[in-house]
């Protein structure tokens, strides 16, 4: 009799081993996964602002800025933010967008288009600081999720700032 509860013991102590050993955690179905959280504007602006340096030295424009040269509608995105380097003949300048909607997406990636265009073509003074152009002929305008980003820099900082924007917004 003994014996027998010691089996039954071992037995018993077994089974809960077993269950509590499985691959999954109770309740983690295929198909059950948590989705992920929605990123932020202010963790994808940080995560870009982190990447580029001197990053203190540009300073945000004005709603007039943007009306006036990026052609755009400060209400027309659920958030935004364009710095401009403001102390030195630098033109580093960043945009990041984040549109209202994925159907206005699009829209958005097109006005950033339009906007270094239009600065290349029409605002750029080929006679000042010539050296600074290659920043402006590369720059580049990225999407990732409802955001849009446009940066204007030396590779380097594109590069990073580039691969900060596509990792945040995954």
């Amino acid at each position: 009799m003994k014996n027998m509860k010691r089996i039954a013991a071992l037995l018993l102590a077994g089974v809960i081993c077993l269950a509590s050993c499985g691959d999954k955690p109770a309740g983690d179905e295929k198909g059950s996964e948590t989705p992920k959280a929605p990123v932020t504007f202010d963790a994808v602006w940080n995560a870009v602002r982190d990447t580029v340096p001197d990053a203190d030295k540009l300073v945000d424009v004005q709603d007039t800025y943007l009306k006036n040269f990026i052609k755009a509608d400060p209400e027309n995105f659920a958030a935004f933010k364009v710095v401009v380097q403001s102390i030195s003949s630098s033109i580093d300048e960043v945009g990041i967008f984040e549109a209202r909607s994925a159907d206005e997406v699009a829209s958005v990636k097109e006005m950033v288009e339009n906007y270094l265009s239009f600065y290349q073509n029409e605002i750029w003074d080929g006679r000042y600081n010539q050296e600074e152009f290659p920043k402006l002929r590369d720059a580049e305008c990225v999407v990732s999720g409802d955001f849009v980003m446009y940066i204007i820099t030396d590779d380097a900082t594109r590069a990073s700032a580039v691969s900060a924007f596509e990792n945040i917004t995954k």
